[in-house]
């Protein structure tokens, strides 16, 4: 699971789950973008794994490969949060359109979230396999669903929708307390005891996108090194955050750059303490 948040932060609870790789926020544009990269990449490969061994869809290749692939959903919030902001980006709009309409078959499965803008984008609402519609302000609008608003009462209560075929649904709350702050716990519990559940399973694990810490100690870069002893650590980075830095085992110089103030002596004084180490 995967999550792209462009309103509240209502997603961030996900992180809590053992199978939740990232909740990525639309300020944070550069890792957003790293995430449809590296959505866009894992269609990609899943594409070619199935040509190659001849499966038709992910149905298929679940069933007659001895690793089979697990499913991936992306959850967007907002759609109207997202196009003013990351979809002005170059290239993001037009990812998750291609992930709309050619992931399914390769296993991965978008949920978007999103105001009347979203149904009136044409491409978007063509290629979305199935649509749930809250209470709209106008009847007029449902027919930019598909759906009769004559069909439909002219007053709902909180949580009643809309599907495929018109039918009528019940959003369930995950407890007593409508409050999101309440929603959001119920997650974060479940979080814990399926994360206590899979420690020791096996299987295949999410790939992560972590974020960059605005501010990291020594001491706390030094706990990411994964036990490389050759490196002499002079930060941290990567999709699954660990230390980086040059091996001297490969070279024996590398330059620090930069201008006046910039952190040169910091990082030379966390090289020399990690050698030291």
């Amino acid at each position: 699971v995967y999550g792209l948040d462009c309103g509240t932060g209502a997603l961030n609870a996900a992180t809590a789950l053992p199978h939740c790789g990232a909740v990525v926020s639309r300020a944070e544009t550069e890792r957003a973008s790293r995430l449809l990269r590296r959505l866009a990449v894992e269609l990609d490969a899943r594409q070619q794994r199935m040509a190659t061994h001849g499966f038709g869809d992910i149905s298929e290749q679940r069933r007659g490969d001895a690793e089979p692939l697990p499913h991936l959903v992306f959850m967007l919030d907002r759609w109207e949060g997202f196009t003013p902001t990351l979809g002005e980006i170059d290239g993001l709009t037009d990812t998750i359109q291609r992930l709309l309409r050619e992931g399914a078959s390769a296993g991965i499965h978008l949920v978007i979230t999103g105001d009347r803008s979203l149904v009136t984008n044409t491409r978007m609402a063509t290629m979305t396999d199935n649509k749930f519609t809250l209470r709209l302000a106008e009847k007029s609008d449902y027919m930019l669903v598909g759906m009769n608003g004559k069909k439909i009462p002219d007053k709902l209560p909180a949580g009643r929708c809309y599907g495929p075929r018109m039918l009528e649904t019940q959003v369930f709350l995950l407890d007593e307390d409508v409050s999101g702050q309440a929603q959001a716990g119920v997650i974060s519990r479940l979080g814990g005891y399926a994360t206590e559940a899979s420690a020791n399973a096996a299987g295949p694990r999410p790939f992560r996108l972590d974020a960059l810490p605005q501010r990291i100690t020594w001491n706390e870069a030094q706990t990411l090194s994964r036990g490389a002893a050759s490196t002499v650590i002079v930060g941290v980075g990567g999709d699954e955050l660990s230390a980086l830095g040059p091996d001297g085992r490969e070279t024996g110089c590398f330059i620090v750059a930069g201008p006046g103030r910039s952190g040169r002596s910091s990082v030379l004084l966390g090289a020399v303490r990690s050698a030291l180490a």
